[in-house]
């Protein structure tokens, strides 16, 4: 995995009124840790994270310049706002390019089109989207291919069945079932409502009222 470039200041000011105008010039408050090194408050470029997260993904290996610094980081979390997904704050690990690390890593679905339960009706239950590994950073995967290709009616793809290579150990649960192909389900006839068939046959006639001097007079 090739690394990005991203440049970053060092904030000398916190808090959330400071936070505010920093976003609102466009750029985004950040802090930086790992190991060997105490936390430090940082800028960004709004628009540079972005670039970055849409070019690499979530588990991007990124340069970080800092002044004359250089760090290689990965971006840890990126915090949004629930309305409108505007970045609020992010999080940036430094990582060691000679030290294993855990990772999600999303899962891509192909094949679906040609398996053999989609064209006789099925439908393809997505289940797991992201599995979690343990590797080097370099060889952290953008995505992990599950193929449904030959996947029938009524069978699975669980993330035991996942192929990734000597460098890339799985952590999560391998009987956990990623894909399955399932019946569709029938559309449910709405039920008549009791009674909707009498009120189709319209109202009753009503009784004629019994006419003086006929026989039936009480």
């Amino acid at each position: 995995m090739e690394a990005l470039e991203l440049e970053a200041q060092i904030r000398e000011e916190t808090g959330k009124g400071h936070a505010s105008k920093l976003r609102r010039k466009g750029l985004l408050p950040c802090v930086l840790y790992g190991s060997e090194i105490d936390s430090i408050p940082l800028t960004v470029k709004t628009s540079d994270l972005d670039r970055v997260l849409r070019e690499g993904g979530p588990n991007a290996l990124i340069k970080l310049k800092v002044d004359s610094k250089e760090y290689v980081i990965l971006i840890k979390e990126v915090q949004t706002s629930p309305v409108g997904r505007e970045y609020l704050h992010a999080d940036l690990q430094r990582i060691s390019l000679k030290e294993k690390l855990d990772a999600m890593v999303p899962l891509h679905i192909v094949g679906e089109s040609e398996a053999p339960g989609i064209q006789g009706g099925g439908v393809l239950q997505h289940l797991l989207r992201e599995v979690q590994v343990r590797c080097l950073p370099t060889d952290i995967p953008e995505s992990i291919e599950v193929d449904v290709s030959q996947l029938d009616f009524g069978e699975s793809i669980t993330v035991g069945d996942l192929k990734t290579g000597d460098d890339v150990e799985i952590l999560t649960d391998p009987e956990e079932v990623i894909v399955s192909i399932v019946a569709a389900q029938a559309e449910e006839e709405p039920a008549e409502v009791e009674g909707e068939g009498e009120a189709e046959a319209g109202p009753a006639e009503p009784a004629e009222p019994a006419r003086v001097g006929e026989e039936g007079e009480e």
